[in-house]
């Protein structure tokens, strides 16, 4: 078998693989919704997407990732109860206080590469 007939399956593989989890989690949904008599607005508040990406996933356009599918799983095998899913409906401001920090941290952090960068260009400089 030559490289490119291997390169051919890999593909096939993946692509294979990208179908059975788009059928199956397009399935899910669907079930949870029609179940639970949900929108998808609600159902993406739970699982913390939006009713956008849930109607892709529903029409079979894209397959859910990693951690969104065990979340899908975790509500489709637990069964759906309001009751333990009110804090989904607030995580906008659970997002609004993760997003604060991790800005400062990027400033600290590109201000040490640009010191870095200069030190670096210093030394080059002075020893010439």
């Amino acid at each position: 078998m030559d490289e490119k007939e291997m390169k051919a399956r890999k593909r096939q593989r993946k692509a294979n693989k990208k179908k059975f989890l788009t059928s199956i989690y397009s399935k899910r949904v669907n079930d949870l919704i029609t179940k639970h008599n949900l929108t998808q607005y609600e159902l993406g508040q739970v699982i913390g997407v939006s009713e956008m990406t849930i109607s892709k996933w529903r029409r079979k356009v894209t397959a859910p990732q990693p951690a969104l599918r065990d979340a899908i799983d975790e509500v489709y095998n637990n069964g759906f109860n309001p009751l333990n899913y009110a804090e989904a409906f607030n995580q906008k401001k659970k997002r609004e206080v993760y997003r604060i920090k991790p800005i400062k941290i990027d400033i600290i952090y590109y201000a040490s590469l640009v010191s870095l960068l200069v030190v670096s260009l210093l030394t080059i400089y002075l020893w010439r």
